[in-house]
């Protein structure tokens, strides 16, 4: 197999290796359901500043969206959480298959 087809077989499992944590499928590259499942499901602790911008991020953004699913957010949350592991290793994966791998082929 080449390396587009390897890196794309990996986001599969990691997709599916995310539905078994959570009993239920969830689209690792949409920030507004990880925000849901992170914060709401989960209840992982949102990041502080957020918290403090809810209304106004809220307001931009939709109340799903308040809080943020950034690479810096996700590492402070990396340890609480396996499914955290999982997204930062999606968004690596992704990035590497999309600016480099796949432009070649």
């Amino acid at each position: 197999l080449g390396y587009r087809s390897k890196m794309e077989q990996t986001l599969i499992t990691l997709d599916a290796e995310a539905e078994k944590l959570l009993g239920h499928p969830v689209l690792l590259t949409s920030p507004q359901q990880l925000c849901s499942v992170l914060f709401e499901e989960l209840g992982l602790p949102p990041p502080s500043s957020a918290k403090n911008q809810v209304g106004a991020m809220a307001k931009f953004k939709g109340a799903n969206q308040a809080h943020t699913t950034s690479e810096a957010v996700l590492q402070r949350l990396v340890d609480k959480h396996p499914l955290v592991a999982l997204i930062l290793e999606h968004r690596h994966i992704s990035k590497i298959l999309n600016t480099f791998v796949s432009p070649l082929c």
